[in-house]
């Protein structure tokens, strides 16, 4: 064999060994197109396309029952009365969600000043944001889980706005309050899952600004201090979005 077909020879083999190893490299080589995921593990990404495709991403509620007051607020100024409002739920998850909610009520006012019974009435608003948390059903019987049972954490904004309906009584006030809601419901979704019905039960540890001072009409004492906290118990219809 002649030097020049050595030579050939041994360029072609460098050529093709040179580029196995290079097919070989790019094959191994970090495609972002292909390699990239913003997903810690395989249980982040099935809790986010589960989510996608069985979440909610908000609901809209209308939200009407009963709402009472403990402490003199209920057992020596208002009577207890129905309430109604809005709420808006922001789902971060499958199981959490962020509710606001605007809810009034009106509330009948009585109570003896100097011999004397003074009447009245009462509007109360509640400007509440809770957290809201749907238990995990898995471990709970079928029927159980189909009502999606949630509790309730979170803050609220009281206004209460009184007028006298008593001729001569020059009663009105217009004081605000902070509260912290505890409760929880039930959600059940109807067949195609586009509406929902339920039940909420919520307590609010409410300050009132005048809670610590004695009501006096007109100067009149009255030995009466307007604390209290309210509960409410109503009834939920909603639409999913």
């Amino acid at each position: 064999m002649s030097i020049h077909i050595k030579l050939i020879l041994s360029l072609l083999l460098c050529f093709f060994t040179g580029f196995t190893s290079i097919s070989a490299n790019a094959n191994d080589a970090y495609d972002p197109f292909i390699d990239y995921s913003e997903y810690d593990d395989n249980g982040d990404e099935e809790a986010d396309v589960n989510f996608f495709k069985n979440g909610r991403q908000f609901t809209l509620h209308f939200i009407g029952g009963y709402t009472g007051l403990t402490g003199n607020l209920g057992s020596q100024l208002y009577e207890s009365a129905v309430s109604y409002g809005l709420g808006l739920n922001f789902f971060l998850d499958l199981r959490m969600a962020i509710q606001l909610q605007y809810i009034t009520s009106n509330h009948n006012l009585a109570f003896l000043a100097g011999g004397k019974i003074v009447k009245g009435s009462s509007d109360f608003t509640d400007i509440s944001m809770n957290l809201k948390y749907f238990i995990n059903t898995q471990n709970i019987i079928r029927n159980l889980a189909k009502l999606n049972p949630y509790v309730i954490i979170g803050f609220a904004y009281m206004n209460r706005e009184t007028a006298s309906t008593s001729a001569g009584d020059a009663l009105f006030d217009k004081t605000p309050g902070y509260g912290a809601n505890l409760g929880g419901g039930l959600e059940y979704q109807l067949s195609n899952k586009k509406f929902y019905v339920g039940g909420e039960a919520v307590y609010s540890l409410v300050s009132f600004k005048d809670e610590g001072s004695e009501i006096t009409p007109d100067g009149t004492p009255t030995g009466i201090f307007p604390s209290g906290d309210m509960y409410r118990l109503s009834f939920v219809l909603g639409v999913n979005f």
